[in-house]
Order: C-alpha cells, then sequence, then structure tokens
C-alpha cells in the first residue's frame, strides 16, 4: 500500500524520476531472482525474462503518447486484478485453480477479471487520472481482460518458480 501512491508518483512525474525508479526496481528484483534461483537451469531465462519486462514498462511510459496514462492504466487493473482474486478467494472459496498455486481458486480468478472491470470502469471514467473519460467498449473490454489473464498468470508462473525453489513467501 505504501509503494502504490509512491510508484504513480513516478509514472507521472517523467522520466528521469521513472528510469530511476523502475532500474531501483530492476536491479532489487533481479537480485531476489539470483538469491531464489542461482544454479538452477531456468536461472537465465528467468532474468531475460525481468528484462524484457521492465524494459517494455520503459517502453510503454516513455515512448508512447499519453504513456503514463497507460502504465497507469495497467498498474490499476494489475492491481485491482490482485485484489478481487484475493477477497473472492477468500470468500467463496472453492475448486482450486492449480496445483502450482494450491490457494488459487476459480473464484478468485472470476473475482480478478469482475473487480478489474468494475475498477475501470468506477476510476477511470472519474477524469480523476486521465484527461477524459474511457467508455468501455468490446476493444476495451478484451484489453482489461488480456491485462488481467497476463496478470494472473504471472502470478501463477512466479509461484511455480518459487514452489521449484522451494521457496513458500
Amino acid at each position: 500500500l505504501i509503494l502504490i501512491p509512491l510508484a504513480i508518483f513516478f509514472v507521472i512525474k517523467g522520466n528521469f524520476l521513472f528510469n530511476f525508479f523502475i532500474l531501483i526496481c530492476f536491479f532489487i528484483t533481479s537480485y531476489e531472482w539470483h538469491k531464489m534461483s542461482r544454479r538452477k537451469s531456468y536461472y537465465l531465462l528467468g532474468l531475460i525474462f525481468l528484462f524484457f519486462s521492465f524494459y517494455s514498462a520503459y517502453e510503454i511510459r516513455t515512448h508512447m503518447s499519453d504513456g503514463y496514462e497507460y502504465f497507469i492504466i495497467i498498474l490499476l487493473i494489475c492491481i485491482s486484478t490482485d485484489i478481487g482474486g484475493y477477497f473472492f478467494g477468500k470468500i467463496f472459496k472453492g475448486p482450486k485453480l492449480t496445483k502450482i498455486s494450491p490457494k488459487k481458486t476459480f473464484s478468485g480468478a472470476i473475482g480478478g477479471y469482475l473487480l478489474s472491470i468494475i475498477f475501470f470502469n468506477l476510476v477511470l471514467n472519474s477524469n480523476y487520472f486521465l484527461n477524459e473519460p474511457i467508455k468501455i467498449t468490446f476493444d476495451i473490454f478484451l484489453f482489461i481482460l488480456l491485462i488481467s489473464t497476463v496478470s494472473q498468470l504471472g502470478d501463477i508462473i512466479i509461484s511455480y518458480f518459487k514452489r521449484l525453489s522451494k521457496i513458500k513467501d
């Protein structure tokens, strides 16, 4: 909760602060990956994945017109997906989604999708983040589902690598 406003501040404020912030995050993440997976066969693959992930964030923010708006939208969709997945999974429980991450449930996955759509519609149409409200069209709906899906898959993939490295939290 502390990092969310800080991250949004760096995204909005611009190039130097954002680049510095994303570089620090990249180094911290790479260090954690190194500690978690050194001497494993997937070590280099993970470093390449991290590099391209952070490079994509850099490209979206720096080289797109209104890049900070897109970046914030993607960030908020991912956050609302996580929150929705956590609360819907805790409240409704139900069948497990995968053996890789045993606490993930189908109700949590559906809740992640639902909250990301609701959050997008309520918050991003309020003129608080964007110059103009965005109405949910079919293309926007698919975009939200795509980002939410990638967010959930990324969470499951990280859980898989943590499990391979025998790390629980």
